[in-house]
């Protein structure tokens, strides 16, 4: 995977997600007990040219999937 369709950050919250690397596909986020609105992610991708999208609501409450898709500049879903 290039430069092209990677992600550069990813928050969640607001705050960075701890340890993000690029090449990481999955990430288990804990949230502080109390928690009962959905938590904003948000995605950076590495290339201006690319597309990125959140797909589902990050709710405070033990496995909600959240999904970050980014597509190249000819529409294609890359991951």
């Amino acid at each position: 995977v290039d430069g092209d369709t990677q992600l550069q950050s990813l928050t969640v919250g607001g705050e960075p997600v701890a340890n993000f690397d690029p090449d990481t596909y999955d990430y288990e986020i804990t949230v502080p007990y109390g928690t009962t609105e959905a938590l904003d992610v948000q995605a950076v991708a590495e290339s201006d040219s690319a597309e990125v999208q959140v797909v589902g609501q990050a709710l405070p409450t033990y496995g909600n999937p959240v999904e970050v898709k980014i597509y190249v500049s000819d529409g294609a879903l890359v991951s």
